[in-house]
């Protein structure tokens, strides 16, 4: 899991991966398919966009299904930290612990 970014600490978005490749910086996610909301490619992923060259290209919509996601081991999509993590690791049976939820925290920095 790579946590992407903390809006004034009221809105800490994460990328759970579940492939095992163990993302360790957030440019690490740039080759797998990203599930993010609207809202998301409005707010953080224009500071992804900017800040690390993020492409649209690779983006799905986000759904609020982790189905599409767990599917495809070369993707990550974006959840709330204290929502769709629970949720994966006991819809995938995860453990906590694993390579899967590795965290890295970015916030944005003001321009």
């Amino acid at each position: 899991m790579v946590t992407v970014a903390a809006i004034f600490q009221k809105d800490p978005q994460v990328f759970p991966d579940p492939s095992g490749i163990q993302v360790a910086k957030l440019e690490e996610l740039k080759p797998l398919t990203l599930f993010v909301s609207k809202e998301g490619i409005a707010s953080y992923f224009q500071w992804l966009k900017y800040e690390y060259g993020f492409s649209e290209e690779k983006v799905k919509p986000y759904t609020f299904n982790s189905q599409p996601f767990l599917a495809d081991k070369l993707s990550a999509m974006q959840g709330y930290v204290t929502s769709e993590p629970f949720a994966i690791e006991k819809a995938a049976k995860f453990k906590r612990g694993s390579s899967c939820w590795r965290i890295m925290a970015s916030t944005p920095t003001p321009r």
